[in-house]
């Protein structure tokens, strides 16, 4: 019930494509979900223009659905200081890594996420806090992006002194 009073509040569909929307509802012939969808496209083409609603919508169903990167994904380039030596061989902090992708408020909060499963990397689930680098830094991580639960996206752009 609350769809419609929704619909009739917070958009500007005509009241006969409402109450068509309210009858689908009522009779089983148009689900619920689709019907939020079709809210939450109206709202979004109000206040951005005509069509914006249909292309958010495909944005969010490549990333949440589909389990696709994003079109668009910010470069960020991080401090060298992220990288370091270890046994002469290059290496990369993972916890700050994160931090200075700006996808961890702090290097504790990456420690969590990736404890939880919640850091990836092109798509492939990182449970380690250090990653070895061939060559110099970024290495063959310049270019790859990360990913932070299901929202938050970095692709690393390279380094930075």
């Amino acid at each position: 019930h609350l769809i419609a009073k929704f619909l009739r509040l917070a958009t500007d569909l005509s009241p006969e494509e409402i109450a068509g929307v309210e009858r689908g509802l009522e009779d089983g012939s148009i689900r619920a979900v689709d019907a939020k969808r079709r809210l939450g496209r109206a709202v979004v083409d109000l206040y951005h223009g005509s069509g914006t609603g249909a292309e958010t919508e495909a944005r969010f169903d490549q990333v949440h659905k589909e389990r696709r990167l994003p079109d668009e994904v910010p470069d960020v380039a991080v401090p060298n200081a992220v990288f370091g030596l270890e046994d002469r061989a290059w290496s990369v902090s993972v916890p700050a890594l994160l931090e200075a992708l700006g996808l961890a408020s702090s290097r504790s909060e990456a420690r969590r996420l990736l404890a939880q499963g919640g850091v990836r990397r092109d798509g492939e689930p990182v449970g380690e806090e250090t990653i070895r680098v061939e060559g110099p830094p970024p290495g063959e991580l310049e270019g790859t992006v990360w990913q932070v639960g299901r929202r938050r996206f970095a692709r690393l752009a390279g380094v930075v002194d």
